[in-house]
């Protein structure tokens, strides 16, 4: 009989520890609330990312006597932000909205991986068109602004708007064929067919 008490109490002591010191949680047993997601815009992060780009970290052999564009940034405003297109040699392009929206993975549409390249070499049609920078602010608002990133050096140049409507823009051809990727970009995120 003793044994069975000894062994009684030695349960009613493991019980009592296990409710004092708690069963692994915090001992709260009020439904917990799930953590509020914290929504980051990616981008800034992003845009930063894609100016920052180096040829050599995309693994672009560019001979050392030589300038040549491999990434081609494009800012414009739409609606009450902007947008960013980011093409490089590569074949990768995406597309970000300040307000958080993103397009990415361009490389994996074949049109878009065709197109890329092709892009960003017609951009050194413009460079002399352009001044060379350091800073990337946004554009003005009804302006386009470029940024073409080269093996030495990067360079900004915009356009109004007004003067690709009328289609006698120097930079229209390029702002076409930025509308093209664009287009491939949206048909693949929007579930279209390509």
């Amino acid at each position: 009989m003793q044994v069975v008490w000894i062994v009684l109490l030695v349960i009613i002591a493991v019980v009592f520890a296990w409710i004092i010191l708690g069963s692994g949680d915090s001992g709260d047993k009020r439904k917990k609330e799930p953590e509020a997601k914290v929504n980051v815009n990616p981008y800034e992060n992003l845009r930063n990312q894609a100016l920052n780009m180096d040829h050599k970290t995309l693994g672009i052999q560019i001979g050392f006597d030589e300038e040549r564009p491999f990434g081609v940034i494009m800012d414009w405003y739409v609606g009450n932000g902007v947008a960013t297109l980011a093409c490089f040699s590569t074949g990768d392009a995406s597309l970000y909205f300040s307000g958080g929206t993103t397009m990415i993975g361009g490389i994996g549409i074949p049109a878009v991986k065709e197109l890329a390249p092709q892009y960003v070499m017609n951009a050194a049609k413009v460079i002399p068109l352009c001044s060379k920078v350091n800073a990337f602010p946004a554009p003005d608002p009804q302006t386009v602004k470029f940024y073409i990133l080269t093996n030495k050096g990067k360079y900004a140049g915009s356009e109004s708007m007004a003067q690709f409507q009328t289609g006698q823009s120097s930079w229209f051809p390029l702002f076409i064929d930025a509308n093209t990727i664009m287009a491939e970009l949206r048909k693949k995120h929007e579930g279209q067919p390509k």
